[in-house]
């Protein structure tokens, strides 16, 4: 008889939206209250409980679980390109480390020339990442990580073993679609490795393997 062993699988799961042609009401806590932004970004809880919010290029923290926020602190200082903004992905690896993946806007261009059923040549919108050490005191490592054109960023986790992992959208040029390219980080967002591209097939500007995010599963096996 073999050793039992737990296997590991990332799986990759694409969004889909299923429509029924009916709506339904949606049910708020009376206890839940809004926060005041008016754009949803991600949020990570730093090492001594207060909150980190990102806020285009720069962060806020709240010490009262969101009731208020501090000024506003830079990211990055520089010109563009590689300037962070809300649409992004964010993680606190388990030693600490603030791991952001974000969309460059200022590269973005987007077109589709409706003529040739095809994005436009020029069409862009990197993708970056940078991190911190200290809580975002400091920001280091910035990177580009896809020079192309991302749809969207929707996850990235970290796995039991410390890999950071973000799925990333890229667009294909025969016959236009999106597919999707997982990276991974074994440095807490140092340096980065790209995988193989998951390709869905499809023709369109919105088709393909787009929007993707992350699932960690532990299967046992003989």
């Amino acid at each position: 008889m073999n050793p039992r062993a737990n296997i590991g699988a990332l799986i990759l799961l694409i969004a889909v939206s299923i429509g029924h042609g009916q709506s339904q009401d949606c049910w708020i806590d009376p206890r839940c209250t809004s926060l005041p932004f008016s754009t949803v970004s991600p949020l990570a809880t730093l090492g001594d409980g207060r909150l980190l919010r990102i806020e285009g290029n720069a962060i806020r923290t709240s010490k009262d679980d969101g009731k208020t926020w501090s000024p506003p602190q830079k990211i990055y200082e520089g010109p563009a390109p590689g300037i962070p903004c809300e649409s992004c992905v964010l993680v606190r690896t388990q030693v600490g480390t603030l791991v952001l993946v974000y969309m460059d806007m200022s590269t973005y261009k987007w077109a589709w020339d409706a003529a040739k059923g095809e994005a436009a040549a020029d069409v862009r919108l990197d993708v970056w990442s940078i991190r911190s050490r200290d809580d975002g005191k400091t920001w280091t490592d910035r990177q580009k990580l896809l020079d192309g054109y991302c749809g969207a960023l929707i996850d990235m986790i970290q796995t039991k073993s410390g890999r950071i992992v973000v799925p990333i959208q890229r667009l294909l040029r025969d016959r236009t679609r999106h597919a999707t390219r997982p990276y991974v980080s074994a440095d807490e967002g140092k340096t980065w490795r790209c995988g193989n591209v998951l390709d869905l097939g499809g023709y369109g500007d919105h088709d393909g393997a787009m929007e993707a995010t992350l699932a960690w599963a532990t299967f046992a096996a003989r």
